[in-house]
């Protein structure tokens, strides 16, 4: 039942991607830098929910994906591109912490191979399942499990620091969007055991426990410099909030990343989140077909109106929002964090 519920939604969602939005009719953000500042936080969109964010020599990513196979391959076995991830991402050398917000194939597919050939001391940190999930791929001294540090409703969660302390983050409690018509396409399964091998096909990529992530990049004296809320799917009212801190832990967010995919498949979706986290800028992620390479035209993702999700961003929200490219750098300044503003350019780079 399970394969034929796929097979029905996968063939509806083929016969619908004509209904993808083109990237022409969306102002992107794009460009070259004009102004570069001398302490600030690069944010580099890498496509779908993967961005590598950047305070000089300190940094860390989300978990990128390149492979983008199209809907007809999703009924074929799952097929790592090399090619395709080498073209997309760049040296990640230095990475030693990726985010994983949920386990989906469009978010730990290429993880493995990432791990092993671009990122060699970089740990991720997801769900019980993605530990699971991955742990035929990666060295599981090398992937964390985060249930038990995320937050609780409004109970606060587990700091996670970065070996120098200069950035930390903690795991918000959330859940994922359906993906079509109320239903979800793909498993939404969890995980109680390793894998023994990795799965399959793309569907069988079990979405497990799903998390939103706080990131603050730290001043030396501790105080928090610069705040990031991140998500990599749309969650339901109530959920991906950040929670009730004490004051010291207390700081508005500077940039939030909100997701485009599904958000129309959940109520009051972004508008809960603005209202919550009142960012000062935000960037739309997640937003571009991830059926088709980089490499081709970009066009938005299936089932999801990005010039909606914009209109409504900006009736809920006094933010600056941006629609990267992938490959697209947004730089943000980090001010004296009494003060806490930030401001924005965008630059690009190869």
């Amino acid at each position: 039942m399970k394969l034929l519920k796929y097979l029905l939604l996968a063939s509806t969602a083929i016969g619908l991607l004509g209904c993808a939005g083109n990237a022409r009719d969306v102002k992107l953000t794009k460009g070259e830098s004009i102004v570069q500042y001398a302490d600030q936080v690069e944010i580099k969109y890498l496509g779908a929910g993967g961005h590598l964010i950047r305070r000089g020599k300190d940094v860390l990513m989300t978990a990128p994906f390149f492979s983008n196979p199209s809907m007809l391959e999703q009924l074929l076995p799952a097929k790592v591109k090399p090619d395709l991830i080498e073209a997309g991402l760049p040296d990640i050398s230095d990475v030693e912490m990726v985010l994983v917000g949920h386990s989906h194939y469009d978010h730990t597919m290429d993880l493995p191979y990432i791990a092993k050939k671009r990122a060699p001391k970089a740990v991720f940190y997801g769900s019980k399942t993605m530990k699971h999930l991955l742990a035929p791929g990666i060295e599981r001294s090398r992937l964390v499990d985060m249930n038990d540090l995320s937050t609780s409703g409004q109970v606060p969660g587990e700091w996670v620091y970065a070996k120098n302390r200069a950035f930390r983050f903690m795991p918000l409690e959330s859940d994922h969007a359906p993906h079509l018509m109320g239903m979800k396409v793909v498993s939404s399964a969890k995980l109680s055991a390793d894998l023994k091998t990795l799965p399959t096909f793309t569907r069988n990529y079990p979405e497990g426990e799903v998390f939103a992530y706080l990131i603050d990049f730290l001043n030396p004296d501790g105080k928090i410099a610069f705040r990031i809320y991140y998500q990599d799917t749309a969650s339901s009212p109530g959920l991906g909030h950040i929670p009730d801190f004490d004051p010291i832990d207390q700081a508005p967010v500077d940039v939030a990343i909100l997701c485009v995919g599904s958000f129309n498949q959940v109520k009051d979706y972004p508008e809960h989140i603005l209202r919550m986290a009142k960012p000062k800028f935000v960037i739309a992620g997640h937003w571009e077909d991830f059926f088709r390479p980089q490499s081709g035209p970009i066009a938005v993702v299936p089932f999801a109106s990005l010039d909606d999700f914009m209109r409504r961003v900006r009736a809920a929200s006094q933010a600056g929002v941006k629609v990267p490219e992938p490959g697209t750098v947004m730089a943000y300044r980090v001010t004296n964090p009494d003060l806490n503003r930030a401001t924005a350019n965008t630059t690009v780079q190869p």
